[in-house]
This record gives structure tokens, C-alpha cells and sequence, in this order.
């Protein structure tokens, strides 16, 4: 059963469903971090160009999904901006979508944190204006339309999701004049610092749901079980069940190697008799024959 905690500040302001989802303004896909995670670290490329099946990437995963946001909102599209380091490697993968309109861009300040970047984005936008606010290292197995529409109907000024069992929602709705509180120079959290100072004068709505919906992509194994989920799969007998592979376009793969579960990104090279289990194997890396590789990101 979904529970509402509302924080009440002085004088908070009562916005509709309505009112709010017609002020949906930009899709904001966060991307950067402040500590890359060893995958991350590792790729050679950017996080949201893995593959989730033989057609679409990550990124390509949350165009559909806006998309279809777009459709439910009777819009000809969404503006996205996807957030990334200054140093980061910028995603390849975005497709022309004309209703999921994606933009990269580099955050101008380093280390300015989540809620800088979001105070600095808002500048754009009139007080009433929203912006979707996504953590883009997920992946989502419920339709994002419809998760829009349960943050909305709590109204208020900036609308929280968050799951019972601790897995982290990434998602929230925020009114671009409760975004104008934070501090405009510096290191801003969102959750530890600018939700604190938004909630004094503005109203701030937490959605909580029970079960999980999302997958954090932060390890090889978080991203592996995504990708099980993603094909139908789960772990009641991983042994006997089907399994996936995925092998991108320009890799090379004997037909006797071995894969099980297996993520073969394009310019590597896995020989006959190989196997490959539960593994990453990165752009240029090479399996050899008679090698056995589980539960590894190999890179070049």
C-alpha cells in the first residue's frame, strides 16, 4: 500500500495534479557521480551506452520510457538533459527520438553536487515550472507514465519517490521556485542539503511504494541482475533456466565458445572453447581458448 509523509511548511501551497503535470518542463537524467564506481571507472565508455538487450542501450531504455511520458501528457515531445562530469565520456547511443529530445550536457562547475546542478538548471524556467529529475544508472521495470502521475497527485512543490526496502528511487519531481532556495555557489547534496532548506518554506511529498521497481547499475552484478530482470528472469533456478547473452555488433564470437549470461561489447574477441559466465567483456579485451571467465569485467 502506497503512504504519503508531507512535510508542512508555514504556508504551503496546494498545486493539482493537473496543474503540475501540465508544467512538466524537461526530463533532467543525471549521470554524473562524485565517486565513479569501479565499473564506471573501467568501461572506457560512457555507463549509459551498455547494452539491455540486442537493440537499445541504457539510454535508449529511459528514451521509450519518456517517450511514452510524452504521449501520456499529450505532448510532441520532451525536452532531456542528460547531466554528466565535466571529464566524463558523453553517451553515443541516444537515438533521434523525436519525443524524447536528448541533450547532453556537462555540468560548467565541478563538484557544484545534485542540487547545485538542479538550482543552476532552474534559472531557465519560470517558477511554476517542474522538471523531472532522474538518477539515469537504472534501469525501470514499471511504466514511468504512470509513476509521474502517482508523484503528481500528491501536488505540493517537489514530489519524492521512495521504496520501503532502502533501494534507492532516483526519481523525484521538483518546482523549479523551491529549486531558487538553493544555494547558488558551492557543493549542494539534494537529499542532505537542499531537501532541508526546500522543505522550510515549500511543501515536500514523499510517494513511498514497497516493492522495488528500479535496479541501480553501480556494479557488474547490479547491472547483470537488471539484465536478468529485463529478459524475464529470475533466480529461482538459474541453473536450468534460460539464460541471456548479448553481443554487440563488430564483436567476434567463435560458435564453440561458451556464454552464459554474457555482455560482449563490440571490438572484443572470445576464441573457440572459451566460456564466458556472468561477465562483462569490454571493448577489445580477448578470451582465449581454454580460458574460463566468471563473474569478471574484462577490459583491454
Amino acid at each position: 500500500m502506497t503512504q504519503i509523509r508531507t512535510q508542512h511548511p508555514a504556508a504551503p501551497a496546494t498545486r493539482s495534479a493537473q496543474h503540475i503535470l501540465s508544467r512538466i518542463t524537461e526530463v533532467v537524467l543525471l549521470a554524473g557521480t562524485v565517486r565513479p564506481t569501479p565499473l564506471h571507472k573501467q568501461l572506457q565508455r560512457s555507463g549509459l551506452d551498455l547494452p539491455v538487450d540486442e537493440s537499445r542501450s541504457i539510454l535508449n531504455h529511459w528514451q521509450d520510457h519518456i517517450s511514452h511520458l510524452a504521449d501520456r501528457l499529450s505532448r510532441d515531445h520532451l525536452d532531456t538533459h542528460v547531466m554528466i562530469d565535466w571529464t566524463a565520456t558523453a553517451p553515443i547511443s541516444a537515438w533521434p527520438n523525436d519525443k524524447a529530445v536528448i541533450n547532453i550536457e556537462r555540468d560548467p562547475l565541478e563538484l557544484r553536487g545534485t542540487g547545485g546542478v538542479l538550482h543552476d538548471l532552474a534559472k531557465r524556467f519560470d517558477d511554476e515550472d517542474y522538471l523531472l529529475v532522474i538518477s539515469a544508472n537504472q534501469m525501470l521495470f514499471e511504466p514511468l507514465d504512470q509513476m509521474v502521475l502517482d508523484m503528481a497527485n500528491l501536488g505540493g512543490d517537489v514530489q519524492l519517490l521512495s521504496y520501503e526496502d532502502g533501494t534507492p528511487a532516483g526519481m523525484m519531481l521538483c518546482r523549479c521556485g523551491a529549486l531558487r532556495d538553493i544555494a547558488p555557489i558551492g557543493f549542494v547534496d539534494m537529499k542532505e542539503q537542499a531537501l532541508p532548506v526546500i522543505s522550510r518554506h515549500h511543501q515536500t511529498l514523499v510517494l513511498r511504494r514497497q516493492k522495488a521497481e528500479v535496479q541501480p547499475i553501480r556494479t557488474l552484478a547490479n547491472y547483470l541482475d537488471g539484465l536478468r530482470r529485463m529478459h524475464g528472469l529470475d533466480d529461482s533456478d538459474m541453473v536450468n533456466q534460460a539464460a541471456f547473452n548479448l553481443v554487440e555488433v563488430g564483436a567476434e564470437v567463435d560458435p564453440k565458445a561458451s556464454l552464459r549470461e554474457a555482455v560482449v561489447l563490440h571490438g572484443a574477441r572470445i576464441d573457440k572453447g572459451a566460456v564466458v559466465a556472468r561477465s562483462l567483456i569490454g571493448v577489445g579485451a580477448h578470451v582465449k581458448t581454454g580460458q574460463v571467465i566468471v563473474d569478471q569485467l574484462v577490459m583491454k
